[in-house]
């Protein structure tokens, strides 16, 4: 058996950690084994598509551009999409309460099977996030693959 003393005091230093973040501006591209994404314009709004809110929500919206330039589908939308809204304190947003359709004449992405090797998508990326969420920022993860199977990039 392993016994572990929790209120012995160890006598190490905390622990810290800096994380060097860099931070993209609109229309600044970002890319990733042959995958680029561009975030346009970021803004909320009470609508999105058919989506519902909860009480005391926004929709969270980011207009964004992205090329698949590698030789793998890639799937693009909000949570399993790679995309999330995320605030200051690392709270992630990735439902999209049902959005779908359009917001204005963007239409909303929502692409689960996937952007097709060469193929590049326009559209609006949506969340439902608590009103009043400041600071907020678009995030986006891309898939494993891209970095596990360097084979299969560009």
């Amino acid at each position: 058996p392993i016994l572990v003393d929790f209120a012995q005091d160890a006598g190490l230093p905390p622990i810290t950690q800096t994380l060097d973040i860099h931070f993209r501006g609109l229309d600044e591209t970002v890319g990733v084994g042959g995958l680029d994404v561009t975030v346009r314009e970021i803004f909320f709004a009470d609508e999105a598509g058919r989506g519902r809110l909860r009480e005391g929500e926004e929709f969270g919206l980011g207009d964004v551009r992205i090329d698949n330039g590698t030789r793998l589908p890639v799937a693009a939308g909000i949570g399993f999409g790679g995309f999330g809204f995320q605030d200051d304190v690392g709270t992630r947003y990735t439902s999209n309460r049902g959005a779908e359709g359009s917001v204005g004449e963007r239409e909303i992405i929502d692409l689960p099977n996937g952007i097709q090797p060469g193929e590049a998508v326009e559209g609006i990326i949506a969340a439902g996030i608590p009103q009043g969420t400041e600071p907020l920022y678009l995030t986006f993860t891309p898939p494993p693959a891209l970095y596990a199977n360097a084979d299969d990039v560009p």
